[in-house]
């Protein structure tokens, strides 16, 4: 199975609710929280490339717009462990743009406080910021 490991928030209520992870040979992915499962957060998660990442950190993508195209092919829903901050990722066989996963139209990071800085996701309860 695969799975990510979560390597920056990029919003927070409560939770994380987006953030940037990695896979074990360094693919980047976004995630979103989504729903509700058992209790638990499910995050839709897709894979972006480096380039487009930057370019929604910088503002300049909204989120809904990413998702779509990022999801057109291969998309994923998880459940995190909070303990290792592992998601194992659940393929998911029809289009993110048909599911109900999707976040609203219209998010986009602010770049002035986004783009080059993140709450550090090894101990999201400090205020740690790590720069990119």
């Amino acid at each position: 199975m695969k799975a990510v490991h979560h390597t920056a928030t990029l919003d927070y209520y409560d939770g994380p609710i987006l953030f940037e992870a990695r896979d074990r040979i360094g693919g980047h992915y976004l995630a979103v929280a989504a729903d509700i499962r058992n209790g638990k957060t499910l995050f839709a998660v897709v894979g972006v490339s480096p380039e487009r990442l930057v370019e929604f950190r910088s503002g300049a993508v909204d989120l809904r717009d990413l998702m779509v195209e990022a999801g057109s092919e291969e998309w994923y829903v998880a459940c995190g462990n909070p303990t290792t901050k592992e998601f194992d990722l659940e393929l998911q066989s029809s289009p993110l743009s048909t599911s109900h996963y999707l976040p609203g139209a219209g998010y986009k990071l602010n770049a002035g406080t986004s783009g080059d800085v993140a709450v550090s996701a090894e101990d999201p309860l400090r205020d740690d910021l790590v720069t990119r």
